[in-house]
C-alpha cells in the first residue's frame, strides 16, 4: 500500500508481540517484521484484521483516519502532565536529550505521527509512563 502504515504504533500501543500479530494474521514474523517496516505489502483483509484486533479503524492504521486527531490529543496529555508536574518544556529537553524545538513541536501537535521512541524518552523524562500518557490521550477521544 502507498500510504505509510502505522502498524508498529499499533502493536506498541496495546502491548502486542509481532510473533502474536503474525498468528493472527497466518504469517511467519519475519512476514510480518517486513509488513511493519514497509518492505512487504500488506492486503486490505490483513489490515482490516489488524483493526478489528487493535478495535481501531483501518483508516488509523492506513494513516489517513483519526490519528491527526491522536496527535493532537497527545499534545493536550503533554501540556496537562507537564503542568500537573511543574515542569517546563525545557526540563523535558534537557532530560530527554531532545532539541527545543523538537519538544516544543510535539507539545504543539504539529509532529505528525511521532516516534516511538520519542513519545517513550518524553515520557521518561516527566517521570510518567508510556502508558498513562497514552491512556490519558486516548481519554480525549470523543
Amino acid at each position: 500500500m502507498a500510504a505509510r502504515l502505522r502498524l508498529r504504533e499499533a502493536r506498541l500501543k496495546y502491548g502486542a508481540k509481532q510473533a502474536e500479530v503474525a498468528s493472527i494474521l497466518g504469517v511467519s514474523v519475519s512476514s510480518y517484521s517486513m509488513m511493519e517496516s514497509g518492505t512487504r505489502t500488506t492486503s486490505g483483509d490483513k489490515i482490516a484484521k489488524l483493526a478489528r484486533f487493535y478495535g481501531c479503524s483501518a483508516d488509523e492504521l492506513l494513516g489517513t483516519g483519526a490519528w491527526e486527531a491522536h496527535d493532537m490529543q497527545l499534545a493536550r496529555a503533554l501540556n496537562e502532565y507537564i503542568a500537573e508536574l511543574g515542569m517546563r518544556q525545557v526540563d523535558v529537553c534537557r532530560k530527554s536529550g531532545l532539541s527545543d524545538a523538537h519538544v516544543s513541536q510535539l507539545f504543539s501537535g504539529k509532529i505528525r505521527d511521532p516516534k516511538v521512541s520519542v513519545v517513550r524518552k518524553v515520557a521518561q523524562a516527566m517521570g510518567i509512563s508510556v502508558d498513562d500518557l497514552l491512556d490519558r490521550a486516548e481519554s480525549y477521544r470523543e
